[in-house]
């Protein structure tokens, strides 16, 4: 990184982004805020940048990062999504159900967004939305998904908890929590 002045902000971004699919996020940090410092640079930055800071587990900065890249480039459905994860790791569970419901208005079938979207509509026992959004997800990707199968998980629990069988034994599914995934 030694000639790093020599290279304009495209260049930097392009690092950035093989740097942070690498997990090596102190070089794709260090590439994303050189590229941003120049006069000129691809909105994608905001987006790498706040995936970044997602994964550093900064999602004050990544909700930051990521609302300004999607007021550049507002139909990025992928990139709504992934505001949705930061919005929901800070525990503002309305605002991510807002960001998955605007992911899915512009791909009405995007397996994160419809997952967890229908994990929120779960937790606050909204069953019929949150059965919906299954549905929909369960139609629209293979079997094989990693949302499917999660979802399948989900739609178990939604079936117990609705049973009335063991209520007071039955735990919300945390580790559900653990596949809320930046990238």
């Amino acid at each position: 990184m030694e000639h790093i002045g020599v290279l304009d902000a495209e260049e930097l971004a392009l690092f950035a982004r093989r740097a942070f699919e690498r997990k090596d996020l102190e070089k794709a940090l260090i590439c994303v805020k050189l590229a941003m410092e120049q006069s000129e640079f691809p909105p994608l930055c905001h987006a790498l940048a706040g995936k970044i800071y997602a994964q550093m587990g900064l999602f004050a900065r990544a909700v930051t990062s990521l609302t300004i890249y999607l007021e550049l480039c507002p139909a990025d459905y992928h990139e709504r999504c992934q505001l949705g994860l930061a919005l929901f790791r800070l525990g503002n569970e309305g605002e991510a159900l807002e960001a998955w419901n605007g992911a899915l208005q512009h791909n009405a079938t995007h397996p994160p967004a419809l997952f967890f979207a229908a994990y929120v509509q779960a937790a606050r026992q909204s069953w019929a939305d949150a059965q919906r959004l299954i549905d929909i997800l369960l139609t629209s990707a293979g079997d094989e998904n990693l949302f499917s199968i999660k979802a399948q998980q989900l739609r178990e629990w939604i079936n117990a908890a609705n049973s009335g069988v063991g209520q007071d034994a039955l735990a919300w599914p945390r580790d559900l929590k653990d596949d809320l995934v930046f990238g």
